[in-house]
């Protein structure tokens, strides 16, 4: 399932608040070498899902032309099968002051969705960035678009991108099943589990300068997602880093 969240994050400063660990226990090599069969086994896939995604992509498919993956649709057994519940998951804009620009890629453990849609208002409880990008260019950037894709359950895969004359800053996230989170921010892999928080300042020639803000922004809710990366965003540090 492609989800789309478009509601932005308002940026407000409130206090900031310090990592836990969560991440998925008992993924073993075996279980892994399931999945992989199962995902091979066209008797177990859901048909009605493929049907969908195509369809899905098919009314979508300008909006998608200019994100890293354009095209997010694949055979998938059905969820139930994996054992594991799965959990909310989305991405959305931030609010932030011009010319910044920023997403959020975010999971919900105890929210959850099945393979038609989400069941949550994330608006109304904690959620867990998994990913946050914060960018800046020499010409103002604009959003593409945004997804959320649960296809590779237990593993998640978000992507977002903006642009301007200079290029593109293309965003991917990975939340895998054994709980670690990858990010690819043009061309460059980022261990999310060192730091979620990541600066991207393009230049006039479409290069970018890339800095990983070294801790991690954990469970809150949105509006102290949002103050926890005005806090950051605020320091000295970071102010230079954009100049």
């Amino acid at each position: 399932m492609v989800v789309r969240i478009l509601t932005s994050l308002t940026l407000v400063v409130l206090a900031h608040f310090t990592w836990t660990s969560t991440a998925a226990e008992g993924w073993t090599r075996e279980d892994a070498s399931t999945h992989a069969d199962r995902y091979n086994d066209a008797s177990l896939w859901r048909s009605d899902w493929l049907l969908g995604d195509a369809a899905r992509h098919q009314r979508e498919r300008a909006q998608n032309e200019w994100m890293p993956f354009s095209t997010v649709v694949f055979p998938a057994p059905d969820y139930a099968l994996s054992g594991r519940a799965v959990p909310g998951l989305g991405v959305a804009p931030l609010a932030l002051p011009e010319p910044l620009i920023g997403t959020l890629a975010f999971v919900n453990d105890e929210s959850g969705q099945d393979g038609e849609g989400i069941t949550a208002d994330y608006a109304a409880i904690p959620i867990r960035p998994v990913l946050v990008v914060v960018a800046r260019g020499d010409e103002p950037l604009e959003h593409l678009d945004q997804q959320a894709v649960t296809r590779g359950h237990p593993h998640y895969f978000f992507q977002s991108a903006f642009i301007n004359d200079d290029g593109e800053v293309d965003c991917v996230a990975l939340q895998l099943a054994d709980g670690r989170r990858i990010g690819i921010v043009n061309g460059r892999i980022l261990d999310l589990d060192l730091g979620n928080l990541v600066l991207v300042r393009q230049f006039e020639n479409g290069s970018v300068h890339i800095h990983q803000h070294r801790d991690v922004i954990d469970v809150a809710s949105r509006a102290e997602i949002a103050g926890e990366i005005g806090r950051r965003l605020s320091s000295p540090a970071i102010q230079a880093f954009w100049r």
